[in-house]
C-alpha cells in the first residue's frame, strides 16, 4: 500500500472495497450453424473465487482458473429444454489482495458422496493472472 502511494482520506471508494473486491463481466453465450448469440450479460463483483484444485495435474492452478473464466453448461431454455451454451468471465478490475479459494471437494456420482481429494500442491512465488 504504501509503495502504491494509496491514501484512503482521498478515495472515494471505501478502503475494504478497494483491497479485496473483483469486478467482473459475465457472459452466456450459445451458437448454432455458426451464429453466435449472447443470451446474458452482467456485471457483477465479489471478494472471492473459488477454483477447482481436484485435479492431481501439473498446473492445476491455471486449469482451474481457465475453467472459472470459460465453461461449457446446459442452459435452460424452455421446459424440460436446454441449450449448450458457454459461460465467460472478463474481470474488469482486481483488487489489491486476491482472495482465491481452492475446492478440494469433488462429488462423486456412483456413491453420492462428497470426497475430499489429498495430494500435496505447489504453486510458484508468482502467479499471472
Amino acid at each position: 500500500l504504501i509503495e502504491k502511494g494509496f491514501d484512503t482520506e482521498k478515495s472515494s471508494e471505501p478502503f475494504l472495497r478497494h483491497m479485496f473486491t473483483w469486478n467482473f463481466m459475465e457472459t452466456l453465450e450459445f451458437s448454432q450453424n455458426d451464429v453466435r448469440a449472447i443470451i446474458e450479460t452482467h456485471e457483477r463483483e465479489t471478494t472471492s473465487i473459488i477454483l477447482d484444485a481436484t485435479c492431481p495435474q501439473g498446473s492445476e492452478l491455471y486449469r482451474a482458473m481457465d475453467e472459472y473464466v470459460r465453461s461449457h453448461i446446459d442452459y435452460p431454455s424452455g421446459e424440460d429444454a436446454t441449450t449448450k451454451a458457454v459461460k465467460e468471465i472478463w474481470f474488469t478490475k482486481l483488487p489489491s489482495v486476491l482472495t482465491v479459494y481452492l475446492q478440494r471437494v469433488q462429488f462423486v456420482r456412483q456413491s453420492g458422496e462428497a470426497v475430499k481429494v489429498e495430494f500435496k500442491r505447489s504453486f510458484s512465488n508468482y502467479v499471472v493472472f
